[in-house]
This record gives C-alpha cells, structure tokens and sequence, in this order.
C-alpha cells in the first residue's frame, strides 16, 4: 500500500512540477509578446498634431521668397520717360500787361508784342521768369472776320546791333540750332512759330518756321511739299515776292530741336533768300488772332539758340 501511495505521490507532485512549467513557459510567452509590443509601439509611435513634422515653416523664413531686385540677373528695360511737364513760373522775375514791354534774361528778350492790336479789343498779360520758362495769357476775337494777327509775344535773340544798325553776314554759321518746348490751349486761332528776321528788323525777309497750327493760313502759295528738316516733312509757303515764306510743318512739334541753319540754307540754295543776307533776329513765340474772346494761356518751357 505505501508504495502504490508514493507512487501516486510521486506522480502528483511530477505532474504538480510539469504544470508548474508550463505556467512559467506560458507566462514567458506572454511577457514576451508584451514587451514586443512595446518596442513596436516606441518605434512607430501614432502621428499627433501637436508633435507633427510637417507643419509650415514661419513666414518670414520661407524659402520661396523673391530675390531683391538688386540681385536680379535679369532686368525688364526701364519704361520710356514720361513727356516733360511744363514748368510753373509761379514767383516771376517781370510780368507787364504793357504793348510792347519787354526784359532782358542773359542774350535773350521775353517780348509782350502786340504790334497789331491797336484797333483791336486785345488785353496781354505776360510773365517770366526766365527766358526758358514765361507765358502769356491773351484775350482776343476776331468777331470782323479778317482773320488778322494781332500780337506776336516771343523771346528772341537778337543779332542786329541797335546802336550801329549792323547785322552779321548768314554764311558766316556754320551752325544754327534752336531747342523749343510750348503748350497752347487749343481755342480760338494762332499758330505757334519761329520768325526769323534777315537783312533787317523787320528785314526783307521774314522766315517762319511754324511748329503749332492751330486753325491759321499762312500767307502765300504753298510751293513745296514734303521737305524734310530735322525729322519732320513740312510744306513751304511764299510770297510772289519770297519776302514772307513759312515752313509748316505735317504734325504738331511741341518740344524739339531744329536746325534752323538748313531750313535758311535750302531757301538760299532755291534763290528765295538772297545768299548775301545777313542775320537780324531768331525769334519763338505764338501769332495770336482770336482766343474766341476768353482768356487763353499759352506757355513756353524751353528756348535756347546755339550758332
């Protein structure tokens, strides 16, 4: 009997140690897949908004910004410069409502002609203050219809000598060049224009280059079309007798360089001006026949003659 007890015995506590192993066995495993998943879980941890990796840079450390334009390596070309205003002579150094009163600015003389407006009803104020920058308001009709200049206010060089009477020959220049730059108020009638003066002032010949028209004729026959000068075409009129001729030109001209010299030398070259004259006066400014009886200001912003 007690061997058949130990032998039961035995067997219990065998089966007692083999249970007992597989719990530990079983116990390893799970502990085992456990801390597997942990490892897994550390090395790939769920994405949160407040740790993200891809949210946006700050703004002012983008990379996209542009480069200063300083460091462009290519550049668009610069815009065209915008037409020059017409300057303001707003503290002038003479201002006169006086038929013919006049001031001297270095070799030039701003002029308030008004030669013709005796028997007219013509009031002219003009201001300076300086022979580049003056204007002149007018008032004028021409309510008779006969189409009449009344005043011509310029700036001008003179060449004649009031004291001896003598004037230079014109073939001793070479060169005769005029910059210009004139507004007018587009009303009434008056055409914007060089006059020019040889062999006397007033001479026998009286040269006008026009380089305004607005609503005038000049005087004459138009004998050549298209002549080309300082490039614009222009139409010549002239006189039966050539002592008025008038260049006009095909567009308006409000700013500019003329070589006055060619235009003299071309009227020379057809026989129309006498090739022993001589220079009295190079003049710019605007014949005024009507403003339509209303104030009308004209100005003029550059004037230089260069011989």
């Amino acid at each position: 009997m007690k061997r058949r007890q130990l032998s039961r015995l035995g067997l219990a506590i065998v089966l007692g140690a083999a249970l007992a192993m597989v719990g530990l066995l079983v116990t390893t495993v799970v502990l085992s897949r456990n801390v597997d998943d942990v490892a897994s879980t550390a090395a790939h941890p769920s994405p949160r908004t407040t740790t993200t990796t891809t949210s946006a840079p700050p703004a002012t450390t983008t990379t996209t910004s542009a480069a200063p334009t300083t460091t462009r390596t290519t550049k668009k070309p610069p815009a065209a410069a915008a037409p020059r205003a017409p300057a303001n002579c707003t503290d002038p150094a003479f201002s006169t409502a006086e038929s013919d009163d006049g001031w001297s600015n270095g070799d030039y003389y701003v002029h308030n002609n008004m030669w013709n407006a005796a028997d007219y009803s013509v009031s002219q104020k003009l201001v300076a203050c300086s022979a580049g920058n003056w204007s002149v308001t007018a008032t004028a009709d021409d309510d008779n219809g006969d189409g009449a200049v009344k005043t011509y206010p310029n700036v001008h060089k003179d060449y004649h000598d009031w004291g001896s009477g003598k004037e230079p020959p014109l073939r001793q220049y070479s060169r005769l060049t005029s910059t210009f730059a004139a507004t007018s108020p587009h009303t009434g009638i008056y055409n914007v224009a060089y006059d020019i003066w040889l062999n006397g002032v007033p001479g026998n010949r009286e040269i006008m280059i026009w380089t305004e028209n607005y609503r005038q004729t000049p005087s004459g026959d138009r004998v050549a079309h298209g002549l080309s000068f300082s490039g614009t075409a222009w139409d010549l009129y002239a006189t039966d007798d050539n002592e008025y001729l008038a260049f006009v030109p095909s567009r308006p001209l409000t700013r500019g360089t003329l070589d006055l010299k060619a235009f003299l030398d071309y009227l020379v070259g057809k026989g129309r001006v006498p090739a022993d004259s001589t220079l009295g006066q190079i003049c710019f400014g605007v014949e005024v026949v009507s403003t339509g009886g209303k104030p009308a200001t004209f100005r003029f912003t550059d004037f230089s003659v260069t011989d």
